[in-house]
């Protein structure tokens, strides 16, 4: 099973951390906090990351 911590990982790939926490407009606690499965994604960020990465809501925040 996989869990949207790890698929936010996953998405970022070869991309800095600083590349898409300006793009995405996060803090970098915050995408740390994400990728690391400690907080719980705001409404906002349920929109933004899956239409920066151009995936579905359901597949990234679904575990499957």
């Amino acid at each position: 099973m996989q869990y949207a911590h790890e698929k936010l990982i996953y998405l970022r790939g070869v991309k800095s951390r600083k590349e898409v926490l300006r793009d995405i407009g996060v803090g970098e606690y915050t995408l740390i906090s994400y990728e690391q499965g400690r907080r719980i994604h705001r409404d906002e960020i349920k929109v933004n990351v899956p239409n920066y990465y151009i995936v579905s809501i359901d597949w990234l925040f679904l575990a499957t």
